[in-house]
C-alpha cells in the first residue's frame, strides 16, 4: 500500500507542470495560497484530449481528460496537485523535454521530486524521477517511471479535468480533476 500511495503522490507531482493561469484567482483563494513558483514557463504543455497514464510496474493506470484551461488551472500532464502547494518548482529545458525539481506540501504530505519528462507531448511522454517524502510520520523514497500516451478526444460524458484511476481492478472517478481542499 505504501508503494501505491507513493506512486499516487509522485503522479500528483506532475501537476506542477502547468503554465500560469491567465485569469487572476479569486481574492479569498489568492490570500490563502502563495503565488505560483517561478520557472513554470519551461514546463511542457500537452495536446488537449484523453491521456492514458501508466505508472511503472504498478497495477495503477489513469485516464485524464484535459484541455488548455485545465492545464492552466494546475492539472497539467493530466494531474491535479495545486502548483501553489510547491515552494520549489524548477523546470529547465533539456534535449527532448524538461528536467524538474519540486518541493511540495499538500494535505499533510511533504514530497520532493527530481527528474525528467521527455517526449513530444502531443502523442506521448515519459517521466522518470526520484521521489522522497513523508506523511503521517512515515518516510518513503523510490524511483518513479510514468508513461503516458494520447488516446484522442475525450469520450462522451468525460469532461476536461475529469480523471479515472484504476488500481488492482478497482476504479475511482474524480470529476473536475481537482484535489480535495
Amino acid at each position: 500500500m505504501r508503494t501505491v500511495a507513493g506512486v499516487c503522490f509522485a503522479v500528483l507531482a506532475l501537476a506542477a507542470c502547468g503554465k500560469p493561469a491567465d485569469k487572476p484567482a479569486p481574492a479569498a483563494a489568492a490570500a490563502a495560497k502563495p503565488p505560483v513558483p517561478p520557472g513554470i514557463e519551461a514546463a511542457p504543455h500537452l495536446k488537449a484530449g484523453l491521456w492514458e497514464i501508466t505508472v511503472g510496474d504498478t497495477p495503477m493506470k489513469a485516464s485524464s481528460c484535459i484541455d488548455d484551461a485545465t492545464q492552466n488551472d494546475g492539472a497539467a500532464l493530466g494531474q491535479s496537485l495545486d502548483r501553489r502547494d510547491c515552494t520549489k518548482s524548477t523546470w529547465t529545458r533539456i534535449p527532448g523535454g524538461v528536467a524538474f525539481e519540486l518541493d511540495c506540501v499538500t494535505e499533510g504530505m511533504h514530497m520532493t521530486s527530481k527528474g525528467t519528462v521527455t517526449g513530444d507531448f502531443n502523442s506521448a511522454y515519459r517521466m522518470e524521477s526520484d521521489v522522497t517524502g513523508s506523511r503521517d510520520g512515515q518516510s518513503f523514497t523510490h524511483k518513479q517511471v510514468i508513461d503516458a500516451k494520447y488516446m484522442g478526444a475525450c469520450p462522451k460524458g468525460m469532461n476536461p479535468g475529469d480523471k479515472q484511476i484504476t488500481v488492482n481492478g478497482r476504479t475511482m472517478v474524480l470529476p473536475g480533476g481537482r484535489a480535495p481542499g
